[in-house]
């Protein structure tokens, strides 16, 4: 009689082949994903994707001099001109602190929103300027998504933008 050999039977690799292309995906996308948002995000400059118009202040005293102001309402539109804008906060200038900050949850590109900043009665925003012909230049923080937590924009009040009482 013949003598049989006995053969093992081999086990298939394509289960160990599949588990460890899946691993080795894991780890490749694990890693993309942790570079792509462990880049620092670019934020715009404030002046340059914003646009201020119609900067009015209510005011309820000027000195002598029309190089002081007090100012009781400062209102003015923003418009974003560098694409739509959201969590938009503005810091108004001054060391009062507001019970409410103007907010928008977005400012669409093209649309103006109309921002009213109202300083208490017994505090109101004390503003001087360098020269009678030139406007107030006021510096006033603005925080969005797209521009970060540190923006500031310059809003330039003429004088005919003035409302006394």
């Amino acid at each position: 009689m013949k003598e049989r050999k006995l053969r093992r039977k081999k086990k298939s690799r394509l289960p160990l082949l599949i588990a460890a292309t899946a691993i080795v995906l894991i780890i490749i996308i694990g890693i993309a994903l942790y570079l792509q948002t462990s880049k620092p995000k670019e934020y715009k400059d404030p002046n340059e994707y914003f646009e201020v118009t119609g900067v009015t202040a209510l005011v309820d005293s000027t000195k002598s001099d029309n190089q002081t102001i007090f100012i009781r309402i400062l209102i003015f539109n923003l418009t974003a001109v560098g694409g739509d804008a959201h969590n938009v906060y503005i810091k108004p200038p001054g060391s009062i602190e507001l019970e409410d900050y103007p907010y928008n949850s977005t400012v669409w590109k093209g649309k103006p929103w109309e921002v009213s900043i109202q300083y208490p009665f017994d505090n109101p925003l004390m503003w001087d300027r360098d020269s009678p012909a030139e406007p107030f230049q006021i510096e006033v923080g603005i925080v969005s998504d797209e521009t970060g937590s540190e923006g500031k924009i310059t809003l330039y009040l003429t004088d005919d933008h003035i409302i006394k009482p």
